[in-house]
């Protein structure tokens, strides 16, 4: 790791040695299948504040604020809210690594509920025309189970 150290430095500033071989890749197909349950609770929380009439600008605040604080909330709920899905990551690709880290989990036997409903969400709005887009179009999918729009 010593000797590829300057190269890894000019790609970003936080590098971790992980573990024996492969165990970087299950760190990030960990992390991503977190993201992903993240993201699928920020928008179930969007739909169901839109079902109740709430003021989402506020309630986004206040989850900014409180206990509901997290990155996907920061970069994901203005553009759901805005059915915005310019591409960061794309869906397609979110979905590729949560089924990769689920089938390391069940390899483990143990079970990723979180990660399993954000892979139905984010294969729902595949299905939905949404791989290319950023997987904040997993909304589309919740949506589409509410049958609402926020």
């Amino acid at each position: 790791m010593e000797r590829v150290r300057p190269l890894l430095e000019a790609m970003g500033s936080l590098i971790i040695h992980a573990g024996p071989l492969g165990s970087g890749q299950a760190v990030k197909l960990i992390n991503n299948a977190v993201a992903a349950a993240n993201a699928a609770t920020v928008a179930q929380a969007l739909i169901v504040g839109s079902a109740q009439g709430l003021d989402l600008d506020a309630l986004v605040e206040v989850m900014a604020a409180g206990s509901g604080a997290s990155t996907m909330l920061t970069l994901k709920a203005a553009p759901m809210r805005a059915h915005d899905y310019s591409t960061l990551f794309k869906t397609e690709h979110m979905l590729k690594d949560v089924r990769l880290c689920l089938e390391e989990a069940l390899d483990a036997n143990v079970p990723f509920p979180a990660a399993a409903d954000a892979c139905d969400a984010l294969s729902a709005a595949v299905a939905r025309g949404h791989a290319a887009d950023d997987f904040a179009a997993l909304l589309e999918a919740y949506e589409g189970f509410a049958n609402r729009r926020i």
